[in-house]
Formats: structure tokens, sequence, C-alpha cells
């Protein structure tokens, strides 16, 4: 896993780059705390990664959550082919949002002309 964070008046983009996978998860909870404590607005940019695995999604869904309850924000961008796959094996893309928060603000709402399966 490599990582970076650039920090521009309120707004924070944590890159994240390699596999994200279990081995890596201390890191990668230690670099969203990090974010979420330095900017209001986090961006997660997704462009350089490879792979993730369910600990991945779980830790950006528990960082999400604890953004929203501190009144800040949390989004990913350019995620790219392995991790939008990650997401739909692991059962975690919905057509509708958490019950603990705003529907329309959940990580795994699909986008409009976002596919609901993933190709055989």
């Amino acid at each position: 896993m490599n990582h970076s964070f650039q920090l521009s008046a309120d707004t924070g983009v944590l890159s994240l780059a390699g596999a994200l996978t279990i081995e890596h998860g201390a890191e990668l909870k230690a670099s969203l705390s990090g974010a979420l404590e330095a900017a209001d607005h986090i961006v997660c940019d997704l462009s350089g990664l490879e792979s993730a695995d369910i600990c991945t999604l779980q830790l950006f869904c528990s960082a999400h959550k604890a953004a929203a309850r501190a009144g800040k924000t949390l989004e990913f961008r350019a995620t790219c082919e392995g991790f939008d796959a990650s997401v739909m094996e692991a059962g975690f893309r919905r057509h509708v949002g958490c019950m603990s928060q705003n529907s329309a603000d959940c990580l795994w709402i699909e986008g409009p002309g976002e596919k609901t399966e993933v190709a055989p």
C-alpha cells in the first residue's frame, strides 16, 4: 500500500495505491483517521489502486460513518475497475443507503448508469 495526503483549505485528498488488503488494515485506518482529523472534506483518490478486500471496504464504511458523525464528508474519486468489482463481489453495492444515516450519502449507493451485476 502506498498513500499520500494533500491538504488544501478544508479539503484533504488521500491518494491510495497498490493492494489494500487486511495486511495493510492498521496503516489504512491510521491514514483515514489522520485525514479525518486534518480536513472537513476528505476525497479518497483510488486511481492507483490494484485491489481491495472486505477489510478495506469495512474500514471505508467505518471512516464514512465517523465523518458523518463529525459533520464531515468522505467520498471516493477515480475508483478503478478492481475496486468496483470488489465492492460488487462483497455485496456492498446498494440501491438504498444505510439505515443509520441519510441514505443519499452512502458510499455504496449505485450512481446513474452503474452496473448492478458483475459480468461472469
